[in-house]
């Protein structure tokens, strides 16, 4: 198996990562709310763009690989903000099995 290199120095974004909470609110419904956790750097990297018709109107979804170092504490769900910029993660992956990056697979825009 050839392994997989990176180059610490392409982790440039500084990035809020956030967990999602929700509590009840006495009602039957959810309140949610977003916690900050940390700190992180990063790299985004654009993956794809998708324009696509909903209900009669035409809206535009970003998706982003962002690289960070290896932590056992994300979970998809969470979300990485970034100069404002909201991004949804969906998936991730140990980028070369070795605990050492972390490959977010993630949807921009976010709840």
């Amino acid at each position: 198996m050839a392994k997989v290199s990176y180059d610490p120095g392409q982790l440039r974004h500084r990035l809020e990562l956030q967990s999602l909470t929700e509590t009840p609110d006495g009602c039957g419904g959810l309140i949610t709310s977003w916690n900050h956790i940390d700190h992180v750097w990063g790299q985004i990297k654009p993956n794809r763009q998708v324009r696509q018709l909903q209900g009669q109107q035409v809206t535009e979804l970003s998706t982003n690989i962002i690289i960070i170092r290896y932590r056992e504490d994300v979970a998809s769900g969470w979300r990485l903000v970034y100069d404002g910029r909201i991004f949804e993660i969906l998936t991730l992956a140990d980028l070369n099995e070795r605990t050492e990056y972390l490959e977010c697979h993630a949807r921009e825009g976010g709840r």
